[in-house]
């Protein structure tokens, strides 16, 4: 079976923050409200709308296509070795009926063919990752609007802009990108990256190693992190999403893989 991943976390997000109204009450008083059913139609005509761009090109979704909507945990891995990841967040509240959007869209999925997943540890963006990079010769396409997808090993549709990014299992695309964000890191998710590195200086050293993964990790350490192994090695986790094999369903445990050991598995095995 074919898979459609669908990051379920940010069709929700969108989809509440849609539904928001404010009403002026008067004398300084304002509210926020949001009707359930609004979401819901918000969220449908999205879903919908997604399976118009797949089937633009050329996706036969009715037939041989398994829907999983992956969804984040209550907790993240990736704060306890870092924790200033996300917390720019905390105090931001979620639109005022997302949660309830979550709960409905869960318990509408009853089909075999559509089915929810959920990992207390991971982000939804993890279990998406992992699904995506299955060696069970099976095809998947990530469904988000999110750019981080693009470190991953899988054809990618932005239904935000309609763009299909295909990446169907070029580990070297998926590497590089890896290794890009390590280096410029991300301020609204909390890692800082190689200091001085921005676009431009990430890109150029990626060019110079891009067809040799461990050299360019090596440099990304010894350039960009001026061999602070540790730093490095926190930036790469802040901006790996998993792949297959990095975590372990029974035992609910993360498995952390240096880049070297990532690398290394994958072409073991392709």
């Amino acid at each position: 079976m074919k898979r459609i991943l669908i990051d379920a976390d940010i069709l929700c997000y969108r989809a509440s923050s849609a539904a928001q109204r404010d009403i002026d009450w008067g004398d300084g008083l304002y509210t926020c409200h949001a009707y359930l059913s609004d979401a819901e139609d918000q969220l449908y005509s999205t879903l919908q709308n997604i399976e118009d761009k797949l089937h633009g090109y050329g996706y036969d979704i009715n037939k041989d296509y398994k829907w999983i909507f992956c969804f984040s945990g209550k907790n993240n891995f990736r704060k306890n070795i870092n924790s200033e990841y996300k917390s720019n967040r905390v105090n931001h509240r979620k639109p005022t009926c997302y949660y309830a959007l979550v709960e409905s869209l869960k318990s509408s999925l009853t089909d075999d063919r559509c089915i929810w997943m959920e990992e207390d540890i991971l982000e939804g963006d993890d279990l998406i990752g992992i699904l995506g990079t299955l060696n069970d010769n099976d095809y998947s396409i990530i469904v988000s609007m999110d750019k981080d997808f693009k470190t991953i090993p899988c054809s990618y549709l932005n239904f935000s802009n309609g763009e299909l990014y295909l990446n169907d299992w070029r580990y070297l695309n998926a590497f590089n990108n890896i290794m890009y964000q390590t280096m410029k890191g991300d301020v609204v998710d909390g890692y800082k990256g190689a200091k001085g590195y921005g676009d431009k200086k990430a890109m150029s050293l990626i060019k110079e190693y891009e067809n040799k993964p461990l050299e360019l990790w090596d440099a990304v350490v010894k350039e960009a992190f001026k061999d602070n192994l540790e730093e490095s090695l926190m930036n790469y986790r802040m901006a790996h999403l998993l792949w297959n094999g990095e975590y372990d369903f029974e035992k609910h445990t993360v498995i952390f893989k240096t880049p070297e050991e990532l690398i290394n598995s994958f072409y073991a095995k392709h």
